[in-house]
């Protein structure tokens, strides 16, 4: 029996070298989370459910352990996300589907529940699921790929209502390495929810996911092209390092195309003098590609500069091709505004330079906006007067240290000390104001040569201090 069990086991090593196929491949762990939200009592939808439902019986045929849930509520989304964060964490491949509404509030992307009622933009945060809860629990998990495929892009209703709201979903440029993003039309636009059982984008990646030996990102490169006569552009986002497939097996190759001769290389072109053949939708990647670098700047405060690589001009490279589109528009629109408040922050702060700076660079980026150039004349002729050092006030003992960040420290008689904060209340008229903490606030005026401030308290008392010389 022994013998028998040994040339049993001597044969399947044989069988496993010499035909891999004769035996099954280490099976990875497959993993989906897919939520379809159809009964929505404002805004209902035909498809989501289907879309569901067909999506995780043909995942469950391709190897994956599914969680299907159907028209859900809040607590149950959140329950589901959750159970899927913990299976997770037992390694393989994480898929995660949504069918359904969703919206984008200030370039955040959140799932709509069933029963969700959703009437000014904060409500989003309490009765809505964010889309990065779901990455959050695949970064929990540590799993080396993650995919998640968003349709969901449908015209929302919510939407509309709303005023801090943009069409479509918003790009998710902070997902976990290893991950693989897809929308069913690019971000900032809506998708259509079709007139047959699925919408036109599911149906598409159902037929194309069960295609064998097609990479993951082939997989979605068909779904594009089969949608190509509709007004969506399938998108896709993408940190992977390895290859996936959802079928395995040998890709299937039109016989036309078997015995066609290899693409001259790049180097052959270039001493051929031939023309480099033009991408398919060369233009249409350029876009997604600024749009995505425009939101990633803007994530890291990169709103205006450094030159090349900000929010303001990677948003205007897309409205060059595109001028209304609505998410460049948007983004554009907040990195001005958060560049703005910089200067006025900076201005506050006594920090002139800085303010000099942000406002040239916004004249630079916007000449024919006046105010600009109005706020940089006032900078120039109101010079910001420093008083940052040591002083001796006049009308009591001791001294006193302005710091250059607007603290003030008074230490007097039997060391006592009083901190405050300093500001310049009108640079043309050299007015400051101390505020201290016990209670007293000065406001006094500085004199021609810098070296004295004279004015009075709040109760009336007349206050001095002399410059340290």
């Amino acid at each position: 029996m022994r013998a028998l069990s040994s040339k049993i086991t001597l044969l399947l090593v044989i069988l496993s070298v010499a035909i891999p196929s004769a035996l099954p491949a280490a099976v990875e762990r497959r993993t989906a989370l897919i939520i379809g939200n159809s009964a929505y009592s404002s805004g209902p939808l035909k498809n989501p459910v289907n879309d569901a439902t067909d999506m995780a019986a043909t995942l469950q045929r391709l190897g994956f352990e599914i969680i299907l849930r159907k028209d859900v509520r809040q607590q149950e989304m959140e329950e589901s996300i959750r159970d899927f964060g913990h299976r997770l964490k037992k390694g393989g491949v994480a898929l995660f589907f949504y069918a359904g509404h969703a919206i984008q509030i200030n370039g955040r992307n959140y799932l709509i529940p069933i029963g969700a009622r959703i009437e000014k933009e904060t409500d989003a945060k309490y009765k809505a699921i964010d889309a990065e809860m779901v990455l959050d629990e695949m970064a929990n998990a540590g799993n080396p790929m993650n995919i998640v495929i968003l349709d969901a892009c449908r015209d929302n209703p919510v939407r509309r209502s709303l005023r801090s709201t943009g069409r479509g979903l918003a790009i998710i440029s902070d997902a976990p390495q290893g991950t693989f993003i897809t929308y069913s039309t690019s971000p900032g636009q809506t998708a259509a929810d079709g007139e047959g059982r699925n919408s036109p984008y599911t149906a598409a990646l159902l037929k194309a996911i069960n295609e064998p030996g097609l990479p993951i990102e082939q997989v979605f490169k068909k779904v594009r092209v089969s949608l190509e006569g509709m007004k969506q552009t399938p998108w896709e986002l993408s940190s992977l390092k390895g290859e996936f497939y959802f079928a395995e097996g040998e890709q299937k190759v039109p016989a036309g195309q078997r015995e066609a001769p290899p693409s001259p290389s790049a180097s052959d072109l270039q001493d051929t003098g031939a023309a480099r053949p033009p991408s398919i939708n060369a233009g249409e990647s350029r876009k997604q590609m600024n749009l995505a670098l425009a939101q990633q700047a803007f994530n890291e405060r990169k709103f205006a500069e450094p030159p090349g690589d900000n929010a303001i001009e990677y948003s205007r490279k897309v409205r060059m091709v595109d001028p209304e589109h609505s998410v460049a528009l948007d983004l554009e629109k907040r990195a001005t505004t958060a560049y703005e408040n910089e200067a006025e922050f900076a201005s506050m702060k006594n920090n002139e330079k800085r303010a000099l700076e942000i406002y040239q660079r916004l004249f630079s980026l916007y000449p024919e906006k006046k105010q600009y150039l109005e706020k940089l004349a006032s900078l120039d002729s109101a010079t910001f007067p420093d008083i940052s050092g040591v002083w001796y006030p006049t009308h009591v003992s001791g001294q006193a240290y302005f710091s250059s960040d607007g603290m003030a420290i008074y230490k007097g008689f039997l060391i006592i000390t009083v901190s405050g904060k300093w500001s310049c209340k009108d640079p043309r008229k050299r007015i400051f104001s101390i505020v201290w903490n016990h209670g007293f606030t000065d406001v006094m005026t500085l004199s021609p040569d810098g070296q004295k401030l004279e004015g009075i308290n709040n109760i009336g008392d007349p206050v001095s201090f002399v410059r340290n010389k």
